[in-house]
């Protein structure tokens, strides 16, 4: 494991223990639901969005009985397969603490491993997915090499679209688990030709609209601060709106938006910020028609309850 990545790994294992004042662990993805808070600052939107993508994606493929999810985090995304699906999923993530949260609280089986070193025989899953992954990786190319050698049929990937100032900036910055690599439509060209595989699909989404909207009426509460723009009521009140907003219209507004930003997908194909691909070792494992149905609100009514560390995985089943 090379420098960068280990530092990494020790940031993304302190992340993966964070509880608030209450004791409730702060999630990376909104596992506890769209109005129940202890998430860690962010577009709810945006994360409904890849795991929707991703269920969408899943949902063109034919025959597949079992998943790895790479960088699965506490494990939002592969519950989701579970039971959509009814697959076998395994989670793999370069955190321990994150594997662990995974099995506490999904029950799913999670390994701790380096994407650029996967503990799997080749071909071991059927389908391998990865979201918002690659661009952390000292060397994103080895990584989707290995996603594609475990893989028997086909490979999901989602990564954002960023400009090339951006990602320039957070090299420099040295900052832990920072976006460190670009990606385009065309990214995976030359490794899907040289690997033999059939890129099936490559669709551009989260709407630069739509995230402005989401950060904005969706994203945490505004917290004041010694440099912030405003002053402290301003922020009293904003809260206290968005509150009012959240509870009169519920899981309407991540729902709304989520079917807006799918309406907008190649109406400016340069203002999007995530794409996802379909990479297949047979065009066979591919179907435009979908083998099931995969709604928005599928994915934002997935919740589970309130969970401190340590609690026992059995009574945090989702509701």
């Amino acid at each position: 494991m090379d420098p960068y990545t280990d530092e990494t790994k020790q940031w993304l294992d302190k992340r993966f223990n964070e509880i608030d004042e209450d004791g409730i662990y702060i999630a990376h993805q909104p596992i506890y639901g769209y109005l129940n808070g202890h998430c860690g600052p962010g577009d709810y939107v945006t994360c409904y969005n890849r795991v929707y993508e991703t269920m969408l994606a899943l949902s063109h493929l034919r025959g597949f009985t079992s998943v790895l999810d790479v960088g699965a985090a506490e494990g939002f995304t592969a519950n989701a397969a579970v039971h959509l699906f009814k697959t076998e999923v395994e989670c793999c993530d370069l955190s321990k603490s994150a594997c662990m949260r995974a099995e506490e609280i999904f029950s799913l089986h999670a390994t701790q491993a380096d994407i650029h070193h996967l503990p799997y025989k080749d071909g071991a899953f059927d389908v391998v997915i990865c979201n918002e992954t690659l661009e952390h990786l000292t060397d994103w190319k080895r990584g989707a090499q290995e996603l594609i050698r475990v893989a028997n049929k086909a490979i999901v990937i989602s990564v954002p679209h960023e400009s090339e100032q951006v990602i320039e900036r957070n090299r420099i910055s040295g900052e832990k688990h920072a976006h460190i690599n670009r990606f385009d439509t065309d990214s995976f060209d030359d490794i899907a030709s040289s690997s033999g595989l059939d890129i099936a699909l490559v669709k551009p989404f989260q709407h630069k609209s739509t995230s402005r909207i989401s950060w904005t009426i969706l994203g945490t509460p505004k917290v004041h601060c010694s440099h912030s723009k405003y002053p402290p009521f301003a922020y009293s009140g904003y809260n206290c709106l968005l509150n009012i907003l959240r509870n009169t219209l519920g899981n309407f507004l991540p729902v709304s938006l989520m079917r807006w930003d799918s309406g907008l997908v190649g109406k400016s194909i340069d203002d999007y910020g995530a794409i996802i691909f379909i990479l297949t070792k047979s065009k066979n494992h591919f179907t435009t028609v979908p083998t099931c149905d995969i709604s928005p609100q599928s994915i934002v009514d997935f919740s589970v309850p309130l969970y401190r560390l340590g609690c026992c995985s059995n009574e945090h089943g989702l509701r």
